[in-house]
């Protein structure tokens, strides 16, 4: 595995260089991992296998957070947290009621930068 530098920050001033960045890459499509994966293994000089490991490594541990009941937290990007649905009856296409049971679901709120950065 290749050596891991430092992340800069991404305050205001640099969350508008990466915004730039992230136009070229997005053109109204579905990204991908693997090239989430390759942008940081450019922007770090790591091999893209190394930037996929630490990207489900990240994914993974967000995941056990919210499974054990917690919330993630990200400054600048925003909160992922898990909300109990309650049980409903519901109809069908078909005209048939049925019993949706009581489930969790993932809620992100965004912070108010990235609610900004979005909308600028």
């Amino acid at each position: 595995m290749g050596k891991i530098k430092k992340a800069k920050s991404t305050g205001k001033k640099s969350m508008a260089k990466v915004r730039g960045k992230m136009t070229k890459l997005v053109k109204e499509r579905k990204i991908h991992a693997s090239e989430v994966a390759g942008q940081i293994a450019s922007m770090h000089n790591i091999t893209k296998k190394a930037a996929k490991g630490i990207l489900l490594d990240i994914f993974t541990i967000i995941a056990q957070i919210l499974v054990q009941g917690g919330v993630f937290s990200h400054t600048g990007f925003g909160s992922f947290k898990l909300t109990k649905i309650k049980a409903r009856e519901v109809k069908t296409p078909k005209g048939q009621i049925v019993t949706v049971p009581t489930h969790n679901k993932v809620k992100f709120i965004p912070s108010v930068l990235l609610k900004k950065n979005v909308n600028a």
